[in-house]
């Protein structure tokens, strides 16, 4: 009974720790296409070789 009981925590803990991981991962993820966007929204030399037209709104 005893050993049933470690393989059931054993597996618990897992399913757990795979969740997190996954979670973690995703979170990272996010983070890392956040901290990219930022670097490209910020760097001056892309925005010169944008058309500027994409900036202006005329109404």
């Amino acid at each position: 009974m005893k050993e049933k009981r470690v393989e059931y925590l054993a597996i618990e803990g897992f399913r757990l720790y795979q969740h997190l991981g996954i979670r973690i991962l995703i979170y990272w993820q996010g983070l890392s296409i956040c901290k990219l966007a930022y670097v490209i929204l910020n760097s001056p030399s892309l925005y010169y070789k944008l058309p500027k037209s994409d900036f202006s709104f005329d109404m």
